[in-house]
């Protein structure tokens, strides 16, 4: 039996071709139009990139969710 990686152990040639596949997609005027249709800002980022932006993210929310006293049940 095959076992997936954990996404965190993606090689990095295949998260960089994942990102240019889906960026080439991204950019397609179809899609675009598509994306833009349903509120998205359909713009690419490299992988560095996004991981930067998940965790400002995830660190602004954090905040938040500590001062709005929520609680998991």
């Amino acid at each position: 039996m095959v076992r997936a990686a954990r996404p965190a152990q993606t090689p990095r040639p295949i998260l960089t071709r994942l990102n240019e596949v889906l960026a080439k997609v991204v950019r397609a005027p179809e899609m675009r139009a598509q994306l833009e249709a349903q509120g998205y800002d359909a713009r690419g980022a490299s992988p560095d990139e996004f991981a930067a932006f998940i965790r400002r993210e995830s660190e602004q929310y954090a905040k938040v969710v500590k001062l709005s006293g929520a609680k998991v049940d």
